[in-house]
């Protein structure tokens, strides 16, 4: 559990989980994260691993999941396998970060709660609260089920060094984190002046007021 506020920490644990569909987040087929520290600017640690046997997916997945993932070199016998090593990576960096996925509700959450049905991972060791990316995209007035769209339009390039795209679940990652970065930039601050003083909700203009302006 953190001693700090979410507001205070400045590590970024972006997560992303490829599965068989939506509803199979709890047996993920590939998982890839990425720890993001927002006082050096720097990766100060990555996980990506997938399962050996990639057989018998559905026809969207085989065609769409299965070709991006192929590369991932750290292979593991099973979804169970995978949880255990993803677990062991996420105890030991999730200390004072902010989670987030893009979209994490099915298939994230789904992942993390597995985690903690196998006792991977504690009751207060779940990400808490896990940040969803594509709320904030909506907050912004765009589309939410795309980081991809806002990164290309808004975003500097991130230097991961990886030749992988779309569905390669540490690509999701970063791409994610990206956005993340630049929607937290532009949010302005509340000053300090203005939250001390008593807001009067009917005064004209509440509602253009800097404190409720992205």
């Amino acid at each position: 559990m953190s001693n700090n506020t979410v507001a205070e920490r400045t590590l970024v644990m972006s997560v992303d989980v490829e599965c068989d569909g939506i509803k199979n987040g709890h047996k993920p087929l590939a998982i890839g994260a990425v720890l993001y520290d927002t006082k050096t600017l720097a990766v100060s640690a990555t996980f990506e691993g997938r399962i050996a046997n990639l057989d018998g997916c559905t026809e969207w997945v085989e065609h769409n999941v299965v070709p991006a993932i192929q590369c991932i070199q750290q292979t593991f016998s099973n979804s169970q396998e995978l949880l255990k090593a993803f677990s062991e990576w996420y105890l030991k960096h999730k200390d004072d970060v902010v989670v987030i996925a893009h979209i994490p509700h099915p298939v994230e959450t789904a992942m993390f709660l597995e985690m903690g049905r196998l006792g991977l991972i504690g009751e207060w060791d779940q990400p808490y609260p896990l940040i969803d990316v594509g709320a904030m995209l909506l907050t912004r007035n765009n589309n939410p089920l795309s980081v991809d769209d806002y990164r290309l339009a808004y975003c500097k390039p991130m230097q991961t060094n990886l030749e992988i795209g779309v569905h390669h679940p540490l690509y999701d990652a970063y791409q994610a984190l990206a956005v993340y970065l630049k929607i937290i930039e532009l949010i302005r601050p509340v000053k300090k002046s203005d939250e001390q003083k008593p807001i009067d909700y009917n005064q004209p203009g509440m509602w253009n007021s800097t404190a409720f302006r992205i």
